[in-house]
């Protein structure tokens, strides 16, 4: 995330910040294969909404991180979640689906050639001509098939797969066909664990799909149709962290039974709003590769309040928030408080103040280094949390609780490790945000008892730097 934050800053010093003469549409611009092979970004061409929980896209053998190569020219699925741009062993994601011919085998050839994706928006042809197009609201995502001939196809959706360590899973069919699920495995690194549910209704050419679901419910449902050369088989799947009625909620909420395209539509317009925050001047190339960077910037943190304002936070209970409200999770902090943190408060800072109402929220409920075991979402780690606080109350984001915030990362201050040179220098610096924060809320004595904790480690030759600094040396 640093390096997508420097591209932006130095795209921004060449070209002007001004909207160029017929500015094409930002989303079509985006390229979301870019950082897509092998280890060169860990990213995924998945559909997806500006910060959207769901990440609807292909899984590919060989795989990176993030479940997709670009080099990899067979298909194995289509998962609705994926960790992009991070470490440690994992690929893929949550929800997986397949759809094949019943004479196919395994997995599938993919056509390259007719691979093609845009902000929001992936599709691809598969097997004999299988066309699979997916795009994905904040928390639903629609998948499309258009079958090239006649025959049975088979409908096979994985419960037990995710990004990492698989630990529970368990889906069960209703009466009228809808598929729910719940599901919990591993964050990045196996270092918490996170809670999930969904649910997938099945559709034949608009028609809802009532048959009977079959297999290991602890693996995997399966479901066969007979189709025609022409025929439009979709799924559409609502995510939630509260339970698998709310999956439902979700995905009728955010998706109903509004066409395909529509859906598309509106989520492009959507990329083209929020990514219009900036513009730039250059050739077509140059506002490509700066749109696309930007898109990535704007898929983190994740927005997981369902549309009647419940989530559940890191501590695994169940809160509403009111009316406008967001809750931002699945958090990299130590990758990003310096940087993509920075941008979001100056191009977004209403979503800013989201995001740092989240954050407190976040130490009022089960903030850990890494993640909880109690985790809502797949997410990486929280550490410099207080840096980003303090450098959003600076840039005038102050509709939060302060004091609380603050609270928080005294509280957090006596659990930092603080064993070795690196670890000592890191804690420093949210001892140093700790001590401005108090200073700047008149907590003169707690401001003073951190400056002289952080003073430690200034005298062995270290001082923090600000938010746009690491740590320099005196």
């Amino acid at each position: 995330m640093n390096r997508i934050v420097s591209t932006l800053s130095a795209i921004l010093a060449y070209g002007a910040i001004a909207a160029p003469a017929g500015a094409r549409e930002p989303g079509r611009l985006v390229d979301p294969f870019v950082g897509t092979l092998a280890d060169y970004g860990q990213l995924s061409p998945a559909a997806v909404a500006p910060f959207g929980m769901v990440q609807l896209g292909p899984d590919t053998t060989p795989a990176n991180h993030a479940g997709y190569d670009h080099a990899a020219t067979t298909l194995t699925g289509f998962s609705h979640t994926r960790g992009v741009g991070v470490g440690c062993d994992g690929a893929g994601g949550d929800v997986k689906v397949m759809l094949a011919y019943d004479d196919a085998t395994g997995s599938a050839p993919i056509d390259k050639r007719r691979e093609r994706a845009h902000a929001g928006y992936y599709g691809v042809s598969y097997g004999p001509g299988i066309v699979a197009e997916m795009t994905a609201t904040r928390g639903a995502g629609a998948l499309r098939f258009t079958m090239p001939k006649s025959g049975q196809v088979n409908v096979m959706i994985a419960f037990d797969r995710g990004y990492s360590r698989r630990i529970a899973a368990h889906w069960q069919a209703q009466p009228d066909g809808d598929l729910q699920a719940s599901f919990s495995a591993g964050t990045v690194c196996d270092a918490g664990i996170y809670h999930l549910h969904s649910a997938t209704r099945l559709t034949h050419n608009g028609n809802p799909v009532t048959a009977i679901w079959q297999g290991d419910q602890a693996h995997d449902a399966r479901l066969a149709l007979k189709v025609r050369s022409g025929d439009i088989v979709e799924l559409r799947t609502g995510l939630s962290s509260v339970d698998p009625a709310a999956a439902a909620n979700v995905r009728e909420a955010e998706l109903g039974d509004r066409p395909f395209q529509a859906i598309a539509d509106r989520i492009l317009a959507d990329w083209n709003r929020q990514l219009s925050r900036i513009h730039i001047g250059g050739f077509r190339k140059q506002q490509a590769l700066f749109y696309t960077a930007l898109f990535r910037v704007m898929q983190s943190p994740v927005a997981i309040a369902d549309p009647d304002g419940r989530f559940r936070g890191s501590d695994g209970m169940v809160q509403r928030l009111s009316p406008g409200q967001q809750h931002y999770t699945s958090w990299a902090l130590w990758d990003n408080y310096r940087t993509q943190m920075p941008l979001i408060a100056l191009i977004d800072p209403d979503r800013a103040a989201q995001i740092v109402r989240s954050l407190v929220r976040l130490y009022q409920s089960g903030k850990a280094r890494w993640a909880t075991p109690t985790e809502p979402f797949l997410t990486v780690r929280t550490e410099h949390a207080g840096i980003a606080l303090l450098d959003f109350r600076r840039r005038g984001i102050t509709d939060f609780d302060a004091k609380a915030a603050l609270a928080g990362m005294v509280a957090e201050s006596a659990t930092l490790a603080r064993k070795t040179p690196d670890e000592q220098i890191e804690a420093a610096y949210d001892d140093w945000a700790i001590a401005e924060l108090a200073s700047d809320l008149g907590e003169t004595a707690t401001a003073q008892a951190f400056r002289a904790r952080r003073s430690a480690i200034v005298r062995c030759g270290w001082r923090p730097f600000g938010i746009w600094g690491t740590m320099l040396t005196s």
